[in-house]
């Protein structure tokens, strides 16, 4: 049979021809299925992203809820505490209520599903042991939240609304707050390694589609290949969108806290030998916008310090939000500390523009701490020092940058050791009143006392002066326990003075702000006064001016009214240092107010500071409100301020402050002819008051 055929030819080109269609079908058909099978896996991917995304979206509000509400919850507990308005109890009540309830309908979402935000519910038994078994417990966990959130809403006391505060604050900063995250966590692997599966398959059928088109019409590949493109792209897009996501603040958009990381490690890696400055930086009363204005006002603020803080840096400088409205600025300098506080100045001008924009801000500053951070040291330790420099701008009054120091660390230690001395002084009643008679200048009888604090050292010889404690103990809080120590004793003696027979018309003694704020200072006040039969009208609390100037951020006023309408007498001290009006002290209802002793000792040499003391004086008694001078030392000085009108002071001229044991005979020979009765009071109540607080 010969291939020259022609019928054999025809049927073996019709065969070839055949087997070519053939192959080239069925390749066709496999590029098809294999194309099909990855566009629907990429569908499939990009459809379970989305799900899982809400999934996520919506477990993350659970963790936004329950900081809301916790932080709702402690608001309304001060707010309990320190008698605000029912409105604004009221209000903050409706806003725990509301994300209570989206709290819970979110996670009944999430456990049983959800037809119209499409959630599946919980699909396998690890999710099931994560919500209903230990350790996690999350069904368990949020209902125990929601309980102790309702139970805090129908609180009728303030000591109940107390209790269940600090139990919500310990759910939602604590176990609770951690099993939401494992949740979070949970979600994010498992998607990542559904979609880590998915991209490994789809690369698979991706990679032997190309060897079938290798041979076949790119027509035919090329909408194919178009459309899967497409795909991709999403599936980048939507990682890009995740990635990003975990390395920026949601709310600022600034890199965040392992964004700050990846950088640090960046620049490690490369060596460079450039320098870097370290800015910390912290808002000033920016609580008090939240407190004030609610925490949507707050947002506002920091969104906007962000983005104009952002706009001001160099190329090269990176910005970070840590948290609540603490930043960090990364900078790279050349000139060192020059560059460092340009840019610094830059971003408080920034702010200071904003501030402009909204009352609500208008008395909100910045606090800089910078250090520089040379290659070798360890960007913690070059943290650490950004942070001591910025305690010491808060420290030294706020709105001002502050460069690190090596002394700071010193100071920070020596900060420590007074803290701990103070606490073994607390525990061991160490604190005492010394007292400083205050004068009727006409006559030079004693009318009151001024209290002051002092301590008593181990060596049980050493009085220590405010200067070795009192700035400590005021940043650290101690001033509450310690000034009420001091109370306690001051009051107990004056009660005893009185059954000798000493005359005293007002027992004066000074209140920090903290203390004033705190909610066991009134109470702990009336029942003081209670068990020791001292006089109400005979206690004079004296504030600070600039405390009283600062008093509508931070309730000091509230606080100050509740103090008399107790009955006690409110006197503002040094004052003319914060340039408050006797307007303004008329409306704050002070009784009294005691002239700063620098304008005592400038009215000897000065006729302006003589004229504005004469005036400040006359102003004062026309509005009927009482003025007495301190820092009276000389002779001159008594006669000056008599002739002035001012009538009632008190300095080293008459009698510098002293023990309560110098004070029984002082009084005795200055206060009345005939010696005192030595009677001493029971001292058992007050000992049961503070053992009570003790415990």
């Amino acid at each position: 049979m010969s291939t020259s055929d022609p019928v054999l030819s025809e049927s073996l080109v019709g065969d070839l021809s055949a087997n070519v269609r053939t192959a080239y079908v069925a390749a066709l058909i496999v590029v098809a299925l294999l194309a099909g099978t990855s566009y629907i896996l990429l569908d499939r991917l990009i459809v379970t992203q989305g799900k899982t995304a809400t999934i996520i979206n919506t477990a993350g509000g659970q963790r936004m809820l329950s900081q809301r509400i916790t932080g709702l919850g402690q608001s309304l507990a001060r707010k309990m505490q320190g008698n605000a308005a029912i409105s604004d109890q009221l209000l903050l009540r409706h806003e725990i209520t509301g994300a209570i309830g989206q709290l819970e309908s979110s996670h009944i979402a999430l456990v049983y599903g959800d037809k119209v935000t499409e959630l599946p519910g919980i699909t396998n038994n690890r999710e099931h042991a994560l919500y209903f078994s230990e350790p996690h417990r999350v069904d368990s966990r949020i209902k125990e939240f929601s309980e102790v959130a309702y139970a805090l809403l129908e609180a009728e006391t303030v000591e109940d609304a107390k209790v269940q505060a600090e139990r919500l604050g310990d759910l939602g900063y604590g176990d609770m707050l951690n099993s939401l995250n494992t949740v979070v966590d949970f979600l994010e692997v498992d998607a990542r390694k559904y979609a880590l599966n998915v991209q490994h398959i789809h690369l698979a059928l991706l990679l032997m589609t190309m060897l079938i088109l290798l041979g076949e019409a790119a027509f035919i590949f090329r909408p194919m290949e178009k459309k899967l493109q497409r795909s991709v792209d999403r599936i980048r897009k939507s990682k890009a969108a995740l990635q990003h996501a975990s390395r920026h603040d949601a709310l600022t958009e600034l890199g965040n806290r392992q964004f700050l990381r990846d950088v640090v490690k960046m620049l490690e890696a490369t060596k460079d030998p450039k320098s870097q400055a370290i800015v910390s930086i912290d808002l000033d009363r920016f609580k008090a916008v939240n407190d004030t204005y609610g925490h949507a006002k707050g947002d506002e603020l920091l969104i906007g310090f962000a983005k104009r803080a952002h706009d001001v840096l160099r190329t090269g400088d990176r910005a970070f939000r840590l948290g609540g409205d603490e930043f960090v600025l990364l900078l790279a300098v050349d000139e060192c500390e020059r560059d460092a506080l340009k840019v610094c100045a830059r971003v408080a001008n920034s702010l200071e523009e904003l501030c402009r924009t909204d009352p609500a801000f208008n008395r909100v500053t910045a606090s800089f701490g910078v250090t520089l951070w040379p290659a070798g040291q360890s960007f913690h330790e070059a943290l650490v020092e950004a942070d001591i420099a910025l305690y010491e701008s808060k420290g030294s009054g706020r709105n001002r940058v502050t460069m690190f120091e090596d002394w700071m660390k010193e100071a920070v230690n020596e900060r420590n050791n007074t803290e701990a001395m103070i606490e073994l002084a607390l525990a061991e009643n160490r604190f005492e009143p010394h007292f400083q008679p205050q004068i009727d200048m006409r006559t030079g009888r004693m009318i009151g006392l001024e209290v002051l604090a002092r301590l008593r050292a181990q060596d049980g010889e050493t009085v220590l002066t405010p200067n070795h404690f009192l700035e400590v103990a005021e940043r650290t809080g101690q001033i509450i326990p310690l000034g009420m120590q001091i109370i306690e004793k001051a009051v107990h003696h004056a009660a005893t003075w009185r059954v000798q027979g000493a005359v005293l018309s007002s027992l004066s003694v000074n209140a920090s702000a903290a203390q004033i704020l705190d909610e066991g200072f009134l109470p702990s006040l009336k029942e003081l006064l209670e068990v020791t039969g001292y006089p109400v009208e005979l206690l004079t609390i004296e504030v600070l001016e600039c405390v009283m100037l600062d008093g509508t951020d931070t309730g000091i006023v509230q606080a100050v009214k509740d103090l008399r309408d107790l009955g006690v007498r409110i006197e503002l001290d040094d004052f003319g240092m914060g340039h408050t009006s006797i307007a303004n002290v008329t409306s704050l209802g002070v009784h009294r107010i005691k002239i700063d002793r620098s304008f005592i000792a400038g009215a000897m040499d000065d006729d302006g500071m003589r004229h504005v003391l004469k005036a400040m004086i006359a102003m004062a008694q026309a509005m009927n409100i009482g003025v007495l001078a301190e820092g009276i030392e000389t002779e001159l000085q008594q006669k000056l301020l008599l002739g002035m009108g001012c009538v009632y002071g008190q300095g080293y001229h008459f009698a510098r402050p002293m023990a309560a044991d110098a004070l029984d005979d002082w009084l005795g020979k200055h206060d009345d002819p005939k010696a005192l009765v030595h009677v001493k009071m029971d001292e058992a109540p007050v000992k049961a008051i503070r053992a009570k607080r003790a415990s």
